[in-house]
């Protein structure tokens, strides 16, 4: 597992035992508004995180290809 899904995993464990807690101090106020609430703030960094990463390796890649053609007698 990569790091930031161990993080993640590690999160919604957390989220999980918060949320089993509230529901036997205070059944009938509690909401799961906020643990859902950082939950998707979690998934989207997670998201963004590795589109940065992907975009970061496919313009790697583009400049690598771009020196490959310039470099060969074609």
């Amino acid at each position: 597992m990569k790091f930031i899904e161990i993080v993640d995993l590690l999160f919604f464990i957390i989220i999980f035992i918060f949320e089993i807690i509230m529901f036997f101090l205070s059944a009938e106020e509690w909401t799961p508004f906020v643990p859902i609430l950082l939950y998707g703030v979690l998934k989207l960094v997670v998201s963004e995180y590795r589109n940065r990463k992907r975009d970061e390796e496919i313009m790697r890649q583009i400049r690598e290809l771009k020196e490959l053609f310039k470099s060969s007698d074609i």
